[in-house]
């Protein structure tokens, strides 16, 4: 319900779950994807996308990094 929540205040059409959310079955996933599309204003009038990605640790931490040390410096100028 929560993810379908921010669907709706966002006005988004496509979700993709990550982190331990990829981790679970494919049965679980489904479900999920069926809750969220049905708590969702956005299904009922065009398609709802939910899709589950492997989980990028790395690249987490690469792009926490640029913002920590790059980013900053750009803000100060």
């Amino acid at each position: 319900m929560v993810i379908a929540g921010a669907l709706n205040v966002l006005g988004v059409r496509r979700v993709v779950l990550t982190g331990s959310l990829s981790d679970l079955p494919p049965p679980v996933m489904e479900h999920l994807s069926r809750a969220v599309r049905k708590g969702s204003m956005w299904a009922r009038y065009g398609q709802v996308d939910v899709e589950a990605a492997p989980r990028h640790r790395t690249a987490g931490l690469v792009a926490v990094g640029i913002d920590r040390l790059v980013l900053p410096m750009s803000r100060n100028l």
